[in-house]
């Protein structure tokens, strides 16, 4: 059986409530996605602690913010999982469409309901765009993504087995950039490849420098100064933790990069 502590690679920390399931996209599909993620030994504890919703909910979530709430507390779940955006609210490229769902999803929050949102893009990404998609990528009101905590982008043809996960948006660390492989027959998705900065600053003589690491982390010859920044936070993290040392104080000066390596 699969183990569902971790995804990929990160713990999951499991609510003291149930799950609820807004299967609005597709209801029966959702279903047989779940029969071939969970097998018959987790019945049992997917009966006692997840709700699902089949199709649209009772009323349009931005004409009634309050609803989700509602939905929740009936369920008494303090996780809800909307599949997806479009099918909760219409309209939605408009602001006071896209202000409105986001006042829905507030109301959840400040109930202590955990969100989980699943949405889609304007329009396919590709070439150099699918390796750099940004948060205008994502489709509707800006509310839609000004509101949210974390945003996190999933990009790729229908039905390729690897896509790249972009996080856009980060309430604390960036996770990734990572390469995702999907095992379509068991519904289970795991990284296929990252870049680990710690066996990376091992295997240099030098050491690696910030745009060294941006390089590779972005998959970019001319890392922009925001993913230099973003890598040299990464690298000053790993220093804070004991798993990296500076073998080279950089000195702008002179142009003098910092290097890091292992301890």
């Amino acid at each position: 059986m699969p183990d569902y502590q971790k995804l990929l690679d990160y713990p999951i920390t499991a609510g003291e409530g149930r799950v609820l399931y807004l299967a609005m996209d597709r209801p029966k599909q959702v279903a047989r996605s779940f029969r071939r993620m969970v097998g018959e030994a987790m019945r049992h504890e997917l009966n006692e602690r997840l709700i699902v919703w089949k199709g649209p909910p009772p009323q349009d979530l931005a004409k009634y913010p309050s609803l989700l709430a509602r939905l929740c507390d009936q369920a008494e779940a303090d996780t809800v999982i909307l599949d997806s955006i479009k099918d909760a609210a219409l309209k939605l490229s408009d602001d006071d469409v896209g202000a409105a769902y986001n006042r829905a999803r507030q109301t959840a929050l400040r109930d202590g309901v955990q969100v989980a949102e699943l949405h889609h893009l304007r329009k396919a990404l590709a070439g150099a765009k699918a390796e750099k998609p940004t948060i205008d990528d994502v489709y509707g009101s800006t509310w839609i993504t000004a509101g949210a905590g974390s945003v996190i982008l999933l990009n790729g043809s229908p039905g390729d087995p690897i896509v790249s996960l972009h996080h856009l948006k980060q309430p604390v660390a960036e996770v990734g950039p990572l390469k995702i492989i999907h095992d379509r027959q068991a519904g289970l998705s795991s990284v296929w490849h990252s870049i680990d900065l710690v066996l990376l600053a091992g295997s240099k003589s030098a050491g690696i420098t910030a745009k060294e690491a941006a390089e590779l982390l972005y998959d970019t010859t001319n890392p922009t100064p925001a993913q230099r920044e973003k890598a040299r936070s990464r690298l000053e993290q790993l220093e804070h933790n004991g798993h990296l040392v500076v073998v080279q104080r950089g000195d702008p000066r002179t142009n003098l990069p910092t290097r890091w390596s292992r301890p």
